[in-house]
C-alpha cells in the first residue's frame, strides 16, 4: 500500500467577507497576486487559491497584466 500525499496542508481556506472584498477590490485595481499578498500580509499561494475560488464563482475577471 502506498502512503497518500496530502497537499496544501498549511493553506488558508477560511476567509472573512471583509478579506474577500478587500481582495476583489485590489484585484479589480489590477494588483498582482504578489502585490495583493503583500498588502493583505498573506502568503501568495493562499492569495492564488482565493483568486481561483473567486474566478470559479465568477466574482472576478481575468487580468491582462
Amino acid at each position: 500500500m502506498t502512503v497518500p500525499h496530502v497537499i496544501l496542508i498549511d493553506a488558508k481556506f477560511i476567509w472573512s467577507q471583509e478579506e474577500v472584498e478587500d481582495f476583489r477590490a485590489m484585484w479589480e485595481c489590477g494588483l498582482s497576486l504578489f502585490e495583493i499578498a503583500e498588502q493583505m500580509n498573506e502568503d501568495p499561494d493562499d492569495i492564488a487559491l482565493l483568486a481561483i475560488d473567486q474566478a470559479k464563482k465568477r466574482k472576478i475577471g481575468g487580468q491582462t497584466t
